[in-house]
C-alpha cells in the first residue's frame, strides 16, 4: 500500500489547521461606539453583536439616525449616517486579510461638540512579519454660514487612529494623521490620510494578534463632518509563499 495518500491527506489536514488556527477572529460585544461631549455634558451610543450575525463578514449600517443626548436630557449631537464592515470575523473563508472598514456622518449640537467613534476590537490568533495599510478621508460643512472647523484630537493630534495590540487608543499606532479639516463658508472642505503613500502595504515587524481604529475630533456647533476609513492586517507575502511551498514539498516526497 502506497503511502503517497497519506501523506497528501496529511499535507492537506495540516494546512488546514494552519489556516484555522491563524485566521480564526473574534470582535469585541461592541461592534460601534460614538461618544459626544461638550459644555452640556456627554453621552454614549453603541452597537452589540447580534450573534446571528457572525456567520462571515460582519456587514452592517445605520438604519435610521440617533440623537447624543447628556444624562440630563440635552441633545449633544446626531449620529446621521454609519457603516461598519469587519472580514470573515469566524474565519471560515480561510486566509484574507484582517479588515476594519468605519463610515460616519454626524452633526454637532447647539455647542462645539467633541466626538469619539470606535471600531470593535479585533482579535486573532497571532501573525508573524505581518504588513498593514490605512486610509481615511473626512469632510467638514459648515452649515450656518460662518465657516466650520473639524480638529482631530487623537494622541497625535490627529482625527483617525489605526493601531494594533491594544485597544484604540492604548495599543501600538500603525497610522494617524488628518490634524485638521477647515470649511469655508457655506461650503465643505476634505483631509485624507494614506498610510504608506502610494498604496500596497507596509511592514509591521513582530507578531500582530488584534487591531481596532478611532475616530477623534472636535467639530463646530452645527456644523457637519463624515468621513470613511479602511485599515487593514496581511500576513507578509513571504510568510505565505514559505507555506504554500513547504506544502508543495511534502506532495513530492515518497
Amino acid at each position: 500500500m502506497t503511502t503517497r495518500p497519506i501523506r497528501a491527506m496529511f499535507a492537506l489536514a495540516t494546512i488546514g489547521m494552519i489556516s484555522c488556527s491563524v485566521w480564526a477572529t473574534t470582535l469585541s460585544d461592541v461592534t460601534f461606539q460614538i461618544r459626544a461631549s461638550n459644555d452640556m455634558g456627554s453621552g454614549t451610543w453603541e452597537l452589540r453583536i447580534n450573534p446571528e450575525d457572525l456567520n462571515g463578514d460582519y456587514d452592517w449600517a445605520l438604519p435610521s439616525p440617533v440623537n447624543i443626548m447628556s444624562s440630563t436630557g440635552e441633545k449633544l449631537g446626531t449620529l446621521t449616517e454609519a457603516s461598519l464592515f469587519y472580514a470573515d470575523p469566524d474565519g471560515v473563508d480561510g486566509p484574507a486579510s484582517q479588515q476594519v472598514t468605519l463610515g460616519f456622518a454626524v452633526q454637532a449640537g447647539a455647542l462645539d461638540t467633541d466626538f469619539s467613534i470606535d471600531s470593535a476590537f479585533v482579535q486573532f490568533a497571532p501573525i508573524a512579519n505581518a504588513s498593514g495599510r490605512a486610509s481615511a478621508s473626512i469632510t467638514a460643512t459648515d452649515v450656518l454660514g460662518g465657516g466650520a472647523v473639524l480638529t482631530g484630537s487623537g494622541p497625535g493630534g490627529g482625527a483617525y487612529l489605526a493601531q494594533y495590540n491594544g485597544f484604540v487608543p492604548g495599543g501600538a499606532t500603525f497610522a494617524e494623521g488628518i490634524q485638521s479639516v477647515i470649511a469655508p463658508i457655506n461650503g465643505s472642505n476634505s483631509g485624507s490620510l494614506n498610510e504608506p503613500n502610494g498604496g500596497g502595504f507596509q511592514a509591521i515587524g513582530g507578531s500582530v494578534a488584534n487591531m481596532s481604529a478611532q475616530l477623534n475630533f472636535n467639530l463646530t456647533a452645527f456644523d457637519i463632518a463624515s468621513g470613511t476609513s479602511n485599515y487593514e492586517i496581511v500576513p507578509e507575502p513571504a510568510s505565505l509563499g514559505l507555506l504554500l511551498i513547504g506544502a508543495a514539498t511534502m506532495f513530492r516526497r515518497r
